[in-house]
């Protein structure tokens, strides 16, 4: 992005004054990058911006933009990047983007202001950490359940990419006293394999396969690659074929839209593809969902991202999501048929879970 400098050389970001009462979270998605600012002194006061990522050429790019545009450095930012930290450097590399890796340790040198860094869903996540204060998540339940009360969340993205994050309470008795245990794990949990549950499932994961290299659930799912490949796959493998589907799907492309969305519409309208699409889409979904659940023992599961939004409800009620979810014979069937799943509806999600994450940074090296 080109941008003039402010007064005072660009490069002296060191001597920038920083701004005590503001703390920044930013979300770098493969497609959107979001920015948004909080206030000590007005915590109602939130500032959101979008960009396009593509407009940014690194992440520091996107540090600066703010730093110029605010004549000023916030006292403690954090980034949700699309990718995963290397657990020895704590640096993060971006496959979805044209971003070179990023160190958040050495952005806090360089810049002499806090700068943390964590996968976009681990980042997310935030929103449901104790104390976080964020309102109007825009919640909608698509399974009923029960949870205890320190449960355990889980929270999936399914969007152009797919992801997951884990946040794990654990009672710990230490010093005689019972303490609650918090810790925010996984990531890259789309990169698992295709869970087969019937010939076609394992049909079109040798699809997937031999197109990608992998037959992981992201390649599968995700709208940048999977809702292409399942449409043709089940093109080719059937008698089904909708030349009015087909076309809008290019079209939506082409304008850079939901292609969920469009495959509801056509669903909702009765086209065979569209239906069978869809009723795929749901098994492989349940049974992402019911992987993730079972890997970290979770009580809740929260859904979010663009294909989520625009399917979520549908694939709940017509498709075999929630019952591949709790199919008999896998482990701990019992156990899921209690786990409630919520979709949060509030597209900024992403970029407010960082900005908590900001928010309780600051606190806890204030403590």
């Amino acid at each position: 992005m080109s941008m003039e400098a402010p007064a005072g050389a660009v490069q002296e970001w060191l001597s920038l004054r920083v701004d005590a009462d503001r703390y920044v979270g930013i979300d770098i998605g493969g497609t959107e990058t979001r920015i948004a600012t909080g206030y000590d002194s007005d915590p109602s006061r939130r500032e959101i911006t979008t960009f396009p990522t593509s407009e940014f050429g690194s992440v520091d790019e996107v540090l600066e933009w703010d730093m110029q545009r605010n004549g000023s450095k916030a006292s403690y930012y954090h980034l949700g990047l699309a990718g995963s930290p290397n657990k020895d450097t704590g640096s993060i590399l971006m496959p979805n983007t044209s971003m070179p890796v990023f160190d958040p340790t050495a952005a806090t040198e360089k810049y002499g202001t806090e700068i943390a860094a964590d996968g976009d869903v681990k980042s997310a996540i935030g929103v449901l950490l104790p104390g976080a204060q964020v309102e109007d998540l825009e919640i909608v339940e698509l399974k009923p359940g029960e949870a205890p009360q320190n449960a355990t969340d889980v929270l999936m993205t399914v969007s152009s990419g797919v992801g997951g994050a884990a946040l794990i309470r654990t009672r710990i008795r230490t010093g005689g006293h019972d303490e609650l245990q918090l810790t925010i794990a996984g990531s890259e949990f789309g990169h698992t394999d295709i869970g087969t549950t019937d010939d076609e499932t394992y049909a079109y994961a040798r699809r997937v396969q031999a197109e990608h290299g992998e037959a992981t659930q992201e390649k599968a799912l995700a709208g940048l690659y999977g809702v292409d490949s399942l449409v043709d796959h089940i093109s080719e493998s059937t008698d089904i074929f909708s030349s009015a589907l087909d076309a809008a799907i290019a079209k939506t492309r082409e304008d850079g839209g939901p292609t969920g969305a469009v495959l509801l519409r056509f669903a909702e309208q009765g086209d065979e593809m569209a239906i069978r699409t869809l009723d795929r889409m749901g098994l492989l979904l349940g049974g992402l969902v019911r992987n993730f659940v079972s890997a970290f023992d979770a009580d809740r599961v929260f859904l979010m991202g663009g294909v989520s939004r625009g399917m979520a409800e549908y694939l709940a009620d017509k498709t075999a999501m929630l019952q591949e979810f709790v199919r008999p014979g896998t482990m701990y069937a019992e156990k899921r048929a209690n786990v409630p799943i919520y979709l949060i509806m509030n597209q900024y999600v992403g970029v407010l879970g960082a900005l908590e994450r900001a928010r309780l940074g600051r606190l806890a090296l204030q403590a």
